[in-house]
C-alpha cells in the first residue's frame, strides 16, 4: 500500500505461504493508535492480534496473486498498514494491465472473503446455540455490516437502518431479536463474549479496510485500479485524471472524517494521501 520501510533489528521476520514477511516495529504503534480507545485490557490484546492477522491477510491476498503471475513478492507490514514487495526490473512475459489489476484488486478481495466467511460461522454457531432458524445468519450479516459502515455514529447508523429496513421489513425485528440473542449467549457462555469480541473485530478492519482501500486514492489499491482503467479509456490523460480523482476524493474524505466522524486519524490519513496527489499534479510526477 505504501513504500517499504528500512530493515530494523526489532524487525520480526517469518514466511507465510513461502512468501517472506517482515513486520516493523512501527505497524505495532499503529495498531495500537488504532485500538487506543478500548479500554478494556482482554480487548485490547485481541484487537492487536485480530489487527495484526487482518493486515496480514490483506497483504497476502497481493503477494500470493503476484506469484501466481511470475513475480516474486515479499510482505512488509509497517504504518499506515502494509505493502507487497517486488523487483521492479522483474516483468514477467505475457504480463498485462488485466493481470495489474487483479493482483491490486486481491488484497481487498481476500479479505471481503474471509469477513463473509466468519459472518457465516459466527453466524451458524450463535444460531446453533441459541435454536435460531438458519436465516437469522442473513440478519445476523445485516446488523454487523450496519455495526462496521456506521463508524460509530448515530446519525449513519440510523440513515443505514432505515435504508436497510426499506428492503428488509423485518430487519428491525431480527436486530433486537439477535443483540438479545448475543447477550444471553455472553451471559451463558464464558468464552461466547470474546468469541464475539474476535468475530466484530475481525468484521470491522476486514471491512473497513478492504473498502478504505478500493477507495480510488492514490497510492491505495483503489488508485491503481483508478489508474488502470483511466489509462485504458484515455492513454494520453488517464494518468493525470485518475491523480485528479485521487486527490478529489482524499479531501473529500478527509473533510468528512474531521468534521462528521471527529476521527482525527482517518482524517490525517486521507489527508495526507490528498497532499500527495496535488503535489503529484503540481509537479507532473505521474
Amino acid at each position: 500500500m505504501l513504500g517499504e520501510t528500512p530493515p530494523t533489528q526489532y524487525d520480526l521476520n517469518f514466511r507465510c505461504f513461502g512468501v517472506p514477511v517482515r513486520v516493523s516495529p512501527f505497524f505495532w504503534i499503529i495498531g495500537i493508535l488504532l485500538g487506543w480507545s478500548i479500554s478494556n485490557p482482554g480487548h485490547f490484546i485481541i484487537w492487536m492480534g485480530v489487527f495484526f492477522v487482518s493486515i496480514l491477510i490483506h497483504e497476502m491476498g497481493h503477494a500470493l496473486m503476484s506469484r501466481r503471475y511470475g513475480f516474486q513478492p515479499w510482505v512488509v507490514l509497517t504504518s499506515f498498514g502494509g505493502v507487497c514487495c517486488r523487483n521492479p526490473y522483474q516483468q514477467p512475459s505475457g504480463h498485462t494491465r488485466e493481470r495489474e489489476m487483479w493482483i491490486s484488486f486481491a488484497g481487498p478481495g481476500i479479505q471481503l472473503i474471509f469477513a463473509a466467511l466468519t459472518i457465516i460461522v459466527y453466524g451458524l454457531i450463535l444460531t446453533s446455540l441459541a435454536g435460531l432458524p438458519l436465516t437469522e445468519v442473513g440478519y445476523l450479516a445485516l446488523f454487523y455490516l450496519n455495526k462496521v459502515l456506521s463508524f460509530g455514529d448515530p446519525g449513519i447508523a440510523e440513515a443505514l437502518a432505515r435504508g436497510i429496513t426499506a428492503v428488509f421489513s423485518q430487519y428491525p425485528m431480527h436486530l433486537v431479536q439477535i443483540s438479545h440473542t448475543e447477550t444471553m449467549l455472553s451471559a451463558s457462555h464464558s468464552w461466547f463474549h470474546y468469541f464475539s469480541v474476535v468475530v466484530y473485530f475481525l468484521l470491522q478492519i476486514n471491512i473497513f479496510w478492504a473498502i478504505l482501500n478500493l477507495m480510488p486514492i492514490l497510492p491505495l489499491d483503489g488508485g491503481h485500479l483508478s489508474m488502470h482503467f483511466c489509462e485504458k479509456i484515455n492513454p494520453r490523460e488517464g494518468r493525470r485524471r485518475a491523480v485528479f480523482i485521487s486527490a478529489t476524493v482524499a479531501g473529500c474524505l478527509a473533510a468528512f472524517a474531521a468534521i462528521r466522524l471527529g476521527h482525527l486519524f482517518i482524517a490525517i490519513f486521507f489527508g495526507y494521501f490528498c497532499f500527495q496527489s496535488i503535489q503529484m499534479l503540481m509537479h507532473e510526477q505521474y
